[in-house]
């Protein structure tokens, strides 16, 4: 899967580019291999305040174009590492209906 990824308002690290990409290409099995490089993740994280020290300072949305479907996962949450980790599973679980869908199950 390639990842097409934006950031506002910070600049990404290595490690948040690292954690990231493990956890979203983590999602590659749920798609065929004559699927997998056709794929893009449009990923933009954002820190929504930057005064703020308290709350929900960090948003995180991927959006992912599957044949036949667009699959969306939006996550604000006061850690970004923690943002990502629950987008990941909404998306797991986004494409465990398309498939299951898709194999009529």
């Amino acid at each position: 899967m390639k990842i097409s990824l934006k950031t506002i308002n910070f600049e990404i690290t290595p490690l948040i580019k690292d954690y990231l990409e493990t956890k979203i290409n983590h999602l590659d099995k749920f798609f065929g291999s004559d699927l997998i490089d056709k794929v893009v993740a449009f990923i933009e994280l954002e820190i929504i305040s930057k005064h703020h020290n308290k709350g929900e300072n960090f948003y995180v949305k991927v959006d992912i174009q599957l044949p036949g479907k667009m699959i969306r996962a939006k996550h604000k949450s006061d850690d970004l590492f923690s943002a990502i980790d629950k987008v990941k599973d909404i998306l797991s679980l986004e494409f465990k209906k398309y498939k299951e869908k898709k194999l009529g199950l």
